[in-house]
């Protein structure tokens, strides 16, 4: 399990991200997340008009500002399944 962990990293695949910030976002409609981070104001301002840009963002603004809540909890969670 923990070397599936380290390929998902290494690989920059980052599916599973839209899905964290959803459910961890407290004003989302199912009662979890909503929160873009500001993604929308940087795609109305022109800011986010690319794929490229859109990673640039995830990378510089939303994974370093989860880096330190969001993700340890899902790494243990992970690590927790992994010892069943």
């Amino acid at each position: 399990m923990h070397s599936d962990n380290a390929n998902l990293v290494a690989s920059k695949h980052f599916e599973w991200l839209g899905g964290l910030l959803q459910t961890t976002d407290t004003l989302f409609p199912s009662g979890g997340y909503a929160q873009s981070y500001g993604l929308e104001e940087m795609v109305a301002l022109g800011r986010v008009k690319s794929k490229q840009d859109l990673e640039d963002f995830l990378m510089q603004q939303i994974l370093p500002s989860l880096e330190k809540l969001e993700l340890p909890y899902l790494r243990y969670s992970v690590e927790s399944l992994g010892r069943r």
